[in-house]
């Protein structure tokens, strides 16, 4: 097994790189202060760490020699299409979740046996926690493992499913997390079920979700502030127009902003803030 700057090797560490250069320091060094009874119980730590890693690289083995399986193969395949997801990890829910998808009605049945969607509890009308059940505690913690690399890696529309939950939550991020780990579940449990692979429906996905009814949501807003808006279809997005005459709301495209150009500020104010942007325009 390679670390940095040192190959260990059946319970023996053997320095390499610039490491090696140092050990004349290092022996210097460790004079006095590592006795013999230290050096004995590493020595028996560095084997024991030896025989884990054997055992591991047994299981991996085996573990591969299962999916290699005709049905199998063919679901690994298809997990490895999901954002964030490896081998081990594509086994690992096929070994929870299993292959034959149609043994519960739906991938919601399948999120909620997993303990993957907030819980219901009701008692004399109230509702109290909504908390996820326990479920399949292996392939939340899986599940919630992916969604947390997800987080960490822009360019899916997924990424922007956890965004867009925690600004919206606030922390803890949790609550985003399993929201994800949901997301996950319900779509493997698509593409296994209909044998297709998974498609990212990209990081702007939710700007173009019912944009129809954006436009009215702004339309009413910034009429209620006292603006009189007429939209005006943008040819491109580098083309702007003002749809006007109020000099605080400026076009970017098919995008309306409200910008603070109010009584009081420099005037050269506006002017700057149209040459530091000038894809942005107004009358």
């Amino acid at each position: 097994m390679r670390e940095k700057g040192r190959v260990r090797e059946k319970g023996r560490v053997r320095e390499k790189g610039r490491v090696r250069e140092k050990l004349p320091a290092l022996r210097q060094a460790l004079v006095g202060r590592v006795q013999p009874h230290q050096r004995l119980l590493r020595g028996e730590l560095l084997d024991h760490i030896a025989y884990l890693e054997q055992a591991i690289h047994r299981l991996e083995v085996s573990i591969a020699d299962l999916v290699t399986e005709q049905d199998t193969a063919t679901a690994v395949r298809l997990l490895l299409t999901l954002p964030a997801t490896g081998p081990v990890t594509a086994a690992a829910i096929l070994a929870a979740s299993g292959p034959d998808m149609t043994r519960l009605p739906s991938a919601h049945h399948l999120a909620s046996w997993a303990g993957g969607c907030p819980g219901t509890r009701r008692s004399a009308g109230k509702q109290l926690s909504g908390a996820t059940a326990k479920g399949n505690t292996q392939l939340k913690t899986i599940l919630c493992e992916i969604a947390a690399t997800i987080a960490r890696s822009p360019g899916t529309s997924l990424h922007a499913l956890y965004h867009r939950l925690a600004r919206r939550r606030g922390k803890p991020r949790a609550m985003a997390m399993v929201a994800v780990a949901h997301s996950l579940l319900v779509r493997s449990s698509s593409m296994l079920r209909d044998q297709v692979p998974y498609q990212d429906l990209g990081p702007d996905s939710f700007d173009h979700l019912h944009a129809q009814r954006w436009e009215r949501h702004s339309v009413r807003r910034l009429e209620a502030l006292g603006f009189d808006v007429q939209l005006t279809p943008a040819s491109s997005l580098a083309t702007c127009a003002a749809v006007t005459t109020s000099p605080n709301l400026l076009w970017c495209g098919s995008k309306m902003l409200l910008c603070p150009f109010l009584p009081g500020q420099p005037p050269n104010f506006q002017a700057n803030f149209q040459a530091k942007r000038p894809h942005i325009s107004s009358r």
